[in-house]
C-alpha cells in the first residue's frame, strides 16, 4: 500500500516532538529539584599530597555545588579540581585513589 501524505506528515509530527525531548526531561527527578549542577573534585591529603579520593556536590550553579561538596572533605584533606559532571550523583565523599569513582 502506498504512503499517504497524512501518514508522512504524522511521522514528520512524532519525530519532531521526540526530537524537541531535552536530556533532562528523561531523567528521573533527583532529590534535590534545585540542584541544576553536580561537580566532582579530588580529594587530596594534606601531607604527602596524595589523592584519596573525592566528593560530589550539587547546586543551583557551579559556586554553591563547589560549596556543597566542600561540606564532605574529610579532616587533614583538601579538595581540588572541580568540574562539572552531566549527570546527577549524590553529594558526598567516595574514597579510593587515583580516577575513580561512581556513576
Amino acid at each position: 500500500m502506498p504512503r499517504t501524505k497524512r501518514t508522512s506528515s504524522a511521522v514528520a509530527l512524532l519525530s519532531a516532538a521526540f526530537l524537541s525531548l531535552t536530556p533532562a526531561a528523561l531523567v528521573a527527578p533527583v532529590a534535590n529539584a534545585a540542584a541544576n549542577v553536580t561537580v566532582k573534585c579530588q580529594v587530596v591529603q594534606i601531607s604527602g599530597g596524595t589523592v584519596t579520593g573525592h566528593v560530589w556536590g550539587n547546586g543551583s550553579n557551579r559556586t554553591v555545588a563547589t560549596n556543597d561538596a566542600n561540606n564532605y572533605v574529610p579532616r587533614g584533606h583538601y579538595k581540588r579540581h572541580c568540574y562539572p559532571q552531566n549527570h546527577y550523583s549524590p553529594s558526598g565523599y567516595w574514597g579510593g585513589g587515583g580516577a575513580g569513582g561512581r556513576f
